[in-house]
């Protein structure tokens, strides 16, 4: 795990990964994130893979859904919006 400072597209799907509290799996963060944000070259599993060598999202592969559930990591709360300067 690196020390990484997220770029805005990251911080915006931490915040998505967030707001699904780890029940959501790829797919539905990739549908929410089509609806509030531009997309990228990158598809939203690569740019979860990104996060999660950086330490700031896990996955659970063991539950259903198309890429497993997500959730941010305790790495990550620094970075989501409101709370940044906690």
């Amino acid at each position: 795990m690196s020390a990484v400072v997220p770029t805005e597209r990251q911080r915006q799907l931490l915040a998505v990964v967030h707001q699904g509290a780890g029940e959501w799996d790829a797919r539905y963060i990739d549908l929410t994130m089509g609806r509030r944000h531009r997309p990228t070259e990158l598809t939203i599993l690569q740019e979860l893979q990104i996060l999660e060598q950086a330490g700031l999202v896990a996955s659970d592969v063991t539950g259903h859904g198309v890429g497993g559930r997500w959730a941010v990591t305790a790495a990550a709360l620094p970075y989501l919006p409101n709370r940044a300067h906690t």
